[in-house]
């Protein structure tokens, strides 16, 4: 099983304590980076000093303290699944980072858009952006809306309809995307088992809705080791226990 230890751990952060990342940690995480972005075709990367994108009132709306570093998801404006991808790779970044103890928090609008530091080529598109560091203490707003956003976490039983009888990898894969990040706790993303066959849907109204639905599969897959077809719905394919031998990689 891929990163479940990590998906238990990990806690979306927004206190971080301003140091900058290690070369070691900046390293790691870029060399995952490139190999993301070659397999997915995204133009995704690591911004080490990017503290202006966070600073003030006006960019984070005081939600953010002490961010020094950040992952910016980024891709061909002309991929219809660029959302997704992003959310599915960029979860990867996010829980190789809490392996690496550091924090992270997903973020589609609390940043300076505008900033120079994210001007990109004509064609491309900004997804999103992850501040990721060492994390400060807990500030007051951030348990405040640690609080308000895990009274709406759904149960991982609301999250899948059940045909006959499923194997315990599916429901060990509805476990591991219910605890996965969703914009505003929406998490809109279901899993269905019909006829011996997985599916993943969501409602797919705004552009958060296609990440989210990206990241909960890529924790379905860490838990059920199988992948998901690209798209909205999508099918789920169990690997063989002979692939799971195969290779060394993480895909």
């Amino acid at each position: 099983m891929r990163y479940q230890e990590e998906i238990d751990l990990r806690q979306s952060r927004r206190t971080y304590d301003g140091t900058l990342l290690t070369d070691i940690q900046q390293d790691q995480l870029e060399q995952r980076i490139a190999l993301l972005n070659e397999r997915y075709g995204l133009s995704c990367c690591l911004i080490k000093e990017g503290a202006s994108v966070f600073k003030g009132f006006k960019n984070s709306y005081g939600l953010f303290k002490g961010v020094r570093s950040f992952l910016w998801l980024q891709g061909p404006k002309s991929d219809e699944n660029l959302e997704e991808k992003c959310g599915y790779a960029g979860e990867e970044l996010v829980l190789e980072a809490t392996r690496m103890n550091l924090g992270s928090c997903w973020v589609k609008g609390t940043f300076d858009q505008n900033s120079p530091l994210l001007q990109t080529v004509q064609q491309n598109q900004t997804v999103a952006v992850i501040p990721i560091g060492k994390t400060g203490q807990f500030h007051w707003k951030e348990k405040w809306i640690h609080q308000a956003l895990n009274t709406r976490r759904k149960k991982w039983k609301e999250l899948c309809v059940v045909e006959g009888k499923a194997p315990d990898w599916f429901y060990e894969g509805v476990q591991a995307a219910a605890k996965a990040p969703s914009a505003l706790m929406r998490q809109k993303t279901r899993f269905f088992f019909r006829g011996g066959q997985v599916m993943a849907v969501t409602e797919d109204e705004i552009a958060s809705d296609r990440i989210d639905l990206g990241i909960a599969k890529f924790h379905f897959e860490c838990a059920a080791d199988g992948n998901f077809d690209l798209g909205n719905p999508a099918v789920f394919h169990k690997k063989k226990e002979s692939d799971l031998y195969d290779s060394n990689e993480d895909f």
